[in-house]
């Protein structure tokens, strides 16, 4: 099974409590560090106000917003494009 998944680019992972996982095989090298981060990102644009994303954030998180929200940035405006 494990040569399998490695022939697919996915890599079995296990978490402090037993529990195996699978991830891409490049992110134990992200994790270490081998690999920039920015190979791997996304440039998006952002199509809600802070307070549309606001409205319904308990109910849907979006990772672009999660991100600036993450990063410090509290406000933004709607067509501006960022990297994630």
């Amino acid at each position: 099974m494990c040569r399998d998944l490695n022939a697919r680019g996915v890599t079995l992972l296990e978490a402090d409590n037993g529990v195996y996982f699978a991830v891409p095989s490049s992110w134990p090298a992200l994790r270490r560090r081998a690999l920039p981060t920015y190979d791997f990102s996304s440039r998006v644009r952002l199509t809600k106000t802070p307070e549309q994303y606001r409205e319904y954030r308990e109910s849907r998180l979006e990772h672009s917003y999660e991100a600036m929200l993450s990063s410090g940035r509290p406000s933004w405006t709607i067509g501006e494009r960022v990297r994630v």
